[in-house]
């Protein structure tokens, strides 16, 4: 997250954090530290990895009036930001490292997407990570009505220029944003059954960013 009070500007980077450029090339803009882990205090009331939601709480309880504020975050199509989690939970789970050493192979995409929240708990227990918890919500979950601006990942460019026009800011670094570079790459994960999780669970989403209902022609 990044804060700049002379600005009025808040900047919550998606929480798997897919266009790492962008969050370095908006930090000059912050003015206020962050902590890496959650950690209150009168001082140091504000951490890396808060939702919306609870910025808003910390925000207000300070007296800075967070909905006077510019707040932007950056989404993705769920269908390719689930695949996205999956892969990153199966590479840094330990319990999930350890059965594919034992040979016994990772869940299934599908089974495992039955399993999660598209709020709450999301794809985490009750302790687990926040990026593991917030990354599986829906846009409309991690938004709500608590964020002004919202620049798809798909159209960063195009979506993230009026933001910076506001700010006074040339857009004068890369985004970072790295795609699939093949549809088929994320695809491939989508049974029937699915894709259906997908269009019932995330409709809204699909609805409100004009990304496909169903996986056809979407990059």
């Amino acid at each position: 997250m990044i804060i700049s009070h002379a600005r009025k500007f808040i900047y919550f980077p998606d929480p798997l954090d897919i266009a790492p450029s962008l969050t370095r090339g908006l930090m000059p803009l912050g003015e206020t530290n962050l902590v890496t882990i959650e950690k209150d205090g009168v001082d140091r009331p504000f951490f890396q990895g808060m939702s919306p939601h609870e910025a808003e709480w910390s925000f207000d309880a300070l007296g800075h009036a967070y909905r006077s504020y510019m707040r932007v975050t950056l989404v993705e199509n769920p269908y390719v930001r689930l695949v996205r989690l999956y892969e990153k939970i199966s590479t840094d789970d330990p319990f999930w490292v350890a059965r594919r050493q034992a040979g016994l192979g990772r869940r299934d995409f599908t089974s495992w997407l039955a399993s999660i929240q598209q709020n709450g708990p999301g794809a985490a227990g009750k302790h687990g990570p926040r990026w593991r918890r917030y990354a599986a919500w829906s846009a409309k979950a991690w938004c709500g009505d608590h964020i002004s601006h919202v620049v798809r990942a798909e159209a960063i460019e195009d979506d993230l220029e009026p933001v910076l026009r506001i700010l006074g800011v040339a857009p004068a670094f890369d985004t970072g944003f790295t795609r699939y570079e093949k549809p088929d790459q994320w695809q491939q994960y989508y049974t029937e059954k699915a894709t259906q999780i997908v269009q019932e669970r995330y409709a809204w989403d699909l609805a409100q960013y004009g990304y496909a209902t169903s996986m056809q022609h979407v990059d």
